[in-house]
């Protein structure tokens, strides 16, 4: 398993699972929750997992969201706002709470379990009918106008967290981002929180002080849309493209895309998703109630936009272009007027062109560095959900002292047959601590091409006594992460580990450890290349020594001898590259450590991996 050189371990598997979704089958064991039989597992995301489970007192099934282990208070408190949240709704499409409450240390709360699919399976790329659009939006407007009027904002209302019964009944789901109207402090100015397709200018531009029901709203027109033309209104193929989109651009009129949309239709879709939440409907009920004014072919209350506003808009959006336009009228009218009134109008307009090109950069820049932050707290959040494993198998060595070693080889079979990804793991002790006979024992459970093989780190194949590794000696008390190292006696595989001790009456006993493999890594490239900023931009992700662990060039990612941050002989680069590694957050001009050349550097930190995320944005 290990070797030599190893101190700090794992970021493979928690990062790769960063925008990779959720994913069933993680290593965490299934809990035990009083009055619950659990059946499966449904999803889980970086902060929770959804069971099936049977609520055996009443003989229903029910979906039961829990934390995971391992999560911050931060999280933790997220996840309660959530529950309380859900539990305040009574409406027949939002999804009822059954009961809040607390297992194993970890808080869940059960639900109305809708095994109909979601709105994101239903639309599938392709438009519905429009009457039946029409009906279903509706009805979530109704919905989600019960939670604001009870002080309650969605904030990710996206065809994903809209479910569907059997029957076509739509049940909104996944408060887990919901803001409180009440409350000032759930959410950090300037974090972008929600889904970029679905998502509102001011929830874009980080404006969290904004938000409130007509981002809402917004989010309603969008999957209108979504659903009489098959598409989002705004999507690229990067995030921070789409995210601009939506702040700067108006959507093509659904007609244009779908002629058989009716123009009342169109104007209402459009009226959602105005940039201004002014020029929304003022509650999502009167988009209900125009929504079903149309299909009673009933006139609608929203007007369309006059061609001087379309005009208006244009010259916003354009200003370049309509300082052209001005500027061509003004020479005509210089004709008749001295040339130093025309010069002076003239300077004037460049000088406003000059101001929106700068406006426009600046906030391309903050959305970028935003961005940026945001991909690396949600990698820190994925860094913790695969700490919470070795830490639930810590918490149960320290409860017991009589396991054996068939025991413990069969509780970590069983993690490793449960979640693929994981490479291997292992229990280690100091010196008597298994048990009284026993002088040394570290019990190391892997993969290799003939399935999970069981093996003791012991001498003479182990040397020296696996006491004297890095990962055993410098295991902090929460928990470490190791630098990216080649496992030099499992077959040369590249791979990083986590390494959590356990205690026993205020002493050290031993440590639990969780291996991934270079698999990891690649998985979270790929998954990364969603979060490019346009162009040639990139992304990667950097230990604090300087190893790249996520890179698009496999030359430059571990275990590549290439795989070090560049520049230590340049002076301003390496001081640059040194703040980086520092886990410091900014943006800052600098080189591409690819090719050298000119480039904008976005950093933050991944604060519990010591690591960082680095955007390349190259000139």
């Amino acid at each position: 398993m290990r070797a030599k050189g190893r101190t700090m371990v794992e970021t493979a598997r928690t990062i790769a699972s960063l925008p990779l979704g959720e994913q069933a089958g993680s290593a965490e064991p299934i809990p035990e929750i009083p009055g619950y039989e659990i059946e499966g597992e449904l999803g889980r995301g970086g902060m929770g997992v959804v069971y099936q489970a049977l609520q055996t007192a009443l003989k229903r099934r029910v979906a039961l969201k829990m934390i995971l282990a391992g999560q911050a208070q931060e999280e933790r408190q997220r996840f309660m706002s959530e529950a309380n949240a859900v539990a305040q709704l009574k409406h027949p499409n939002i999804v009822q709470i059954y009961e809040i409450g607390e297992a194993e240390g970890r808080p869940f709360f059960s639900l109305e379990l809708v095994d109909g699919g979601s709105l994101e399976d239903r639309f599938g790329g392709k438009p519905m009918a429009w009457r039946q659009a029409a009906e279903l939006i509706s009805l979530v407007a109704r919905a989600i106008h019960v939670a604001h009027l009870q002080g309650i904002v969605h904030r990710d209302l996206k065809p994903a967290n809209i479910l569907l019964q059997l029957d076509g009944t739509p049940k909104i789901t996944d408060f887990g981002i919901a803001k409180r109207l009440d409350s000032s402090h759930e959410t950090q100015a300037g974090k972008i929180l929600g889904s970029p397709a679905y998502m509102s200018p001011e929830q874009a531009l980080g404006k969290n002080d904004s938000i409130g029901p007509a981002t809402d709203i917004y989010a309603l027109g969008a999957m209108l849309y979504d659903a009489l033309t098959g598409r989002p209104p705004f999507e690229t193929d990067n995030t921070i493209d789409t995210i601009l989109q939506a702040v700067r651009l108006e959507a093509v009129p659904p007609r244009t895309l779908q002629p058989s949309v009716p123009r009342d239709l169109d104007v209402i879709c459009l009226k959602c998703l105005e940039k201004k939440p002014e020029r929304r409907y003022a509650t999502a009920l009167e988009l209900a109630e125009d929504l079903k004014r149309l299909l009673r072919n009933e006139p609608i209350s929203a007007r369309p936009i006059s061609s001087l506003e379309r005009a208006q808009r244009w010259a916003a959006r354009n200003p370049a272009w309509a300082t052209l336009a001005v500027a061509l009228v003004l020479s005509v009218l210089a004709l008749f007027a001295t040339g130093a009134w025309f010069t002076r109008q003239l300077q004037r307009e460049l000088r406003a062109t000059e101001q929106a090109r700068k406006q426009a950069t600046d906030a391309r820049n903050e959305l970028r560095s935003r961005l940026a932050h945001s991909i690396a707290e949600r990698v820190d959040s994925d860094l913790r959900q695969l700490a919470g494993v070795p830490k639930v198998l810590a918490h149960g060595l320290e409860q017991r002292s009589d396991w054996t070693a068939a025991q413990l080889q069969a509780w970590l079979f069983a993690e490793l047959d449960r979640d693929p990804h994981i490479f291997g793991m292992a229990i280690a002790f100091e010196t008597w601590q298994f048990r009284s006979d026993v002088q040394d024992f570290a019990l190391y459970v892997h993969r290799d091409a003939k399935g999970i093989q069981a093996k003791q780190l012991l001498p003479p194949e182990y040397t020296p006594i696996y006491r004297e590794w890095d990962w055993y000696k410098r295991a902090e008390r929460s928990g470490t992460w190791s630098e990216p190292y080649v496992d030099e006696g499992g077959g040369e595989i590249p791979m990083a580990t986590f390494t959590m001790p356990f205690e026993r009456q205020g002493k050290r006993v031993g440590v639990v450890t969780v291996d991934l493999s270079l698999e990891y890594f690649e998985a979270l490239q790929h998954a990364m290349q969603d979060a490019r900023m346009g162009g040639k931009s990139y992304a990667l992700v950097t230990t604090g020594k300087g190893t790249f662990v996520s890179h698009p060039d496999a030359g430059r990612r571990f275990p590549a001898p290439g795989s070090h941050s560049p520049f230590r002989s340049d002076a301003n680069q390496a001081a640059l590259w040194s703040r980086i590694l520092g886990g410091e957050l900014g943006r800052e001009r600098g080189r591409d450590p690819v090719s050298g050349k000119p480039a904008e550097l976005l950093f933050a930190p991944v604060r519990s991996g010591r690591w960082s995320c680095v955007f390349v944005v190259p000139d």
